[in-house]
């Protein structure tokens, strides 16, 4: 049965991408390389850790973690201000599964500051009481450990939860942790995201009841 809607973050609840993005390829150049290294791998629905740790390995280079989170922090920001809005169809579905008593909450690879800038700018904040992050989690989406840990912090078996993501990473993670996935064509195309139990080009038309036939 069907306890808890675990939801990623950006490209789910919210039309961030296009500006984290945006403040990646801008940061880029300070490090030494081009902005289309960013087009070269599948980043999106990971972590900046992994990104770093990918970047490092493939061009040799040393950069610092801390340092480019900074950096692209306050570019993102820059970026993304006054812009941020949830996606047609979330306030909808988040009042329905809340009306229905069932739980939800945020899993995000984003780190804690942007998770909190957006769910702010979006004016989501206080919907949500329990929200993961990147640093919440030794190893990034695809790994199924920051859903693990989403379940385990509401109390619930993966099995009673549905995550609803966008990314080829996010969905493989979800599925990895033992939960229904629903994923909204949002960044990928359908046929990259075979891996989820359903895939809905919005979230308009999303009900409690459709995600509960997932389970």
């Amino acid at each position: 049965m069907l306890q808890a809607v675990i939801f990623d973050m950006d490209g789910v609840l919210i039309d961030s991408e296009p500006y984290s993005v945006a403040a990646n390829k801008a940061i880029l150049p300070c490090f030494g390389l081009k902005p289309e290294v960013f087009d070269k791998g599948n980043f999106i629905g990971t972590s900046v850790k992994f990104y770093i740790d990918t970047i490092n390995k493939t061009y040799g280079t040393k950069i610092e973690y801390a340092e480019y989170e900074k950096l692209k922090q306050q570019k993102y920001c820059e970026l993304a201000h006054g812009k941020i809005k949830p996606f047609p169809g979330v306030v909808k579905l988040l009042n329905s599964l809340i009306k229905e008593g069932i739980r939800i909450a945020v899993a995000s690879s984003g780190s804690k500051k942007k998770v909190a800038f957006n769910l702010a700018e979006s004016g989501l904040s206080h919907y949500f009481k329990l929200v993961v992050t990147g640093e919440h989690v030794r190893d990034s989406k695809p790994n199924p450990e920051i859903y693990l840990l989403t379940a385990r912090g509401l109390g619930l078996d993966p099995a009673e939860c549905v995550a609803v993501e966008d990314s080829v990473h996010g969905v493989k993670s979800a599925r990895a942790a033992g939960m229904g996935c629903l994923a909204v064509a949002n960044s990928f195309p359908e046929k990259q995201l075979k891996e989820a139990n359903l895939i809905v080009q919005s979230l308009n038309d999303v009900t409690p009841e459709m995600l509960r036939r997932i389970l």
